[in-house]
């Protein structure tokens, strides 16, 4: 196409000089006729420029006109060849979105887990679980009753801290298990031996519940919750002056107190609930030797073979683990 431009532009500017070379040799030979013939008055050169303008422009009109023809004919084409490239480019993301919606078909998505609350949480307070634990021990123990039972236990509590008070622990011997027996012997005579007394005052139990039950092959174990106010000091035996705590602030404390007995047992009917039973052996007013046995039949009272037994008191405090199964079948 730049040939033919520049051809054609050529052509006109040879035009246009052999017009004139041929209008300047006429205008020699006929000069001398054209000034004897004044009275013709005609201007020659003005009429032969005149011509080659006019030949000039139309060359020039030519040009331009093929200049746009071509110029449109390549926009034309350029917007022909953008189309088809977006034509082919969409063609081709809908042929790669249909082959991978065949490939990967949607599926429904899962339903959502419901959150699973731990059974096992700290810093809080013990659940009530009396209902399911009466229904679950009376299913192999027909009279047991839940409300003696948390009355015999809130008793042994309240003998268990007059006896601490006292610092005599013989009246807590047949109610308490043989390990958790000599473990508070053991703290008792360590006041005892400095010559101190832990005192325990205005004590008020504020609620009790059922909270866990446990059964395996050989013991079932029943854990009640206490809630509890009190006063806590520690004095000097001889001068009775305070060196611990005070004796005035009323302390809200949580207690769990686990009872154990031997799988098989049951509860006697109109048995004596209270903290002065006779031994469940022989049916003598209880004397317990410091072994945990009988002074009457030498049965060992304090294993569970017979009732449920103290095995372990624990203060609920901060970080403290609660187990919140309620039953726990094995």
């Amino acid at each position: 196409m730049k040939s033919y431009i520049i051809g054609t532009i050529c052509a006109a500017c040879a035009s246009v000089f052999g017009i004139n070379v041929t209008a300047y040799a006429a205008e020699n030979e006929t000069a001398a006729t054209a000034q004897s013939a004044d009275s013709l008055n005609v201007p020659v050169n003005i009429i032969v420029w005149s011509a080659a303008a006019l030949i000039a422009l139309i060359l020039v009109i030519f040009i331009i006109t093929r200049l746009r023809r071509a110029m449109h004919s390549a926009a034309a084409r350029g917007i022909s060849y953008l189309i088809s490239r977006i034509f082919s480019s969409s063609v081709h993301t809908a042929r790669l979105n249909s082959d991978n919606a065949a490939q990967c078909v949607p599926q429904a998505p899962a339903p959502a887990k419901p959150e699973r609350k731990s059974s096992f949480v700290t810093n809080a307070i013990p659940v009530d679980n009396t209902e399911l634990i009466t229904k679950t021990i009376r299913e192999v123990d027909t009279d047991f009753i839940a409300e003696g039972f948390l009355t015999w236990s809130n008793d042994v509590f309240m003998t268990l801290q007059r006896a601490w008070t006292a610092r005599d622990w013989t009246p807590i011997r047949p109610f308490e298990k043989e390990e958790l027996f000599e473990r508070h012997k053991r703290q008792l005579d360590e006041y005892i031996k400095h010559g101190q007394i832990n005192i325990l005052g205005d004590i008020r139990i504020n609620e009790s519940y059922l909270h866990k039950y446990e059964r395996d092959s050989t013991y079932e174990y029943l854990t009640a919750y206490m809630s509890v106010d009190m006063t806590d000091c520690v004095v000097d035996e001889s001068s009775r002056s305070v060196i611990g705590g005070d004796p005035k602030r009323v302390l809200k404390r949580k207690y769990l107190l686990t009872y154990m007995r031997r799988r098989g047992v049951k509860t006697r009917e109109n048995a004596d609930r209270t903290v002065s039973r006779s031994c469940p052996s022989c049916g003598a007013p209880v004397r317990i030797s410091s072994s945990g046995r009988c002074e009457y039949c030498q049965s060992l009272v304090t294993a569970g073979d017979f009732d449920w037994v103290l095995t372990r008191m624990e203060l609920v405090r901060a970080g403290t683990v609660i187990d919140n199964r309620g039953v726990v079948i094995m």
